[in-house]
């Protein structure tokens, strides 16, 4: 069936062509409108797809059977944790991800290796350990989080091993206070913690 235009954004055209100011303002506010609807569905469409993408790429790397750096003494025991196992390709999907950028068209993904400093590194572990949202810090337990940066800093121990090493201590350091009270769960959901990442 043919849509036909409505008589008042005909209307609105004629006037716009004829110089209305008014006119032209409407039908940009109409356009922009549209295109923001349109971005929403868009948007919508990726957050679907998202997380069938991750468990994809998540079971790519587990396939590839990756190392992983051990924990300290004080830390060990999470390493028999299911949802620690479970978090680290996770994590190393992630550092994954930031060796990538979209290009300047917002299209292209391009490789863009990048290197991290100790302070990156220490704010970065700190973000997720400490996670700012009370919800999603009771939500994702920390045997899960330290799992994601544990496959997180094995990814980086690749290129940048002594920080990484480093990042283990400091990892060490941010948890070990928290031990007591760690929540107790049996399930996570993988890629939550990306919420707050830059």
């Amino acid at each position: 069936m043919e849509k036909t235009i409505p008589a008042a954004l005909l209307t609105l055209v004629q006037l716009a062509d004829g110089g209305n100011v008014k006119a032209k303002e409407a039908l940009e506010n109409i356009a922009r409108e549209l295109i923001d609807q349109e971005e929403q569905a868009f948007y919508q469409q990726c957050e679907r797809l998202i997380p069938i993408l991750l468990r994809w790429m998540v079971s790519d790397i587990e396939s590839s059977k990756p190392c992983y750096l051990s924990l300290p003494w004080q830390l060990a025991h999470l390493e028999q944790d299911a949802l620690f196992l479970a978090a680290r390709p996770v994590g190393r999907f992630w550092y994954r991800f930031d060796m990538y950028i979209l290009g300047d068209d917002g299209v292209e993904v391009m490789r863009a290796p990048r290197r991290f400093s100790r302070h990156d590194i220490f704010q970065y572990l700190d973000s997720v350990v400490r996670v700012p949202d009370v919800e999603l810090h009771l939500e994702v337990p920390l045997s899960y989080r330290v799992g994601e940066l544990v496959g997180w800093l094995s990814g980086l121990a690749i290129s940048q091993r002594d920080d990484a090493l480093a990042g283990i201590v400091m990892l060490c350091a941010l948890v070990a206070p928290l031990l007591v009270s760690a929540p107790v769960s049996s399930t996570a959901p993988a890629g939550r913690l990306r919420a707050g990442r830059k």
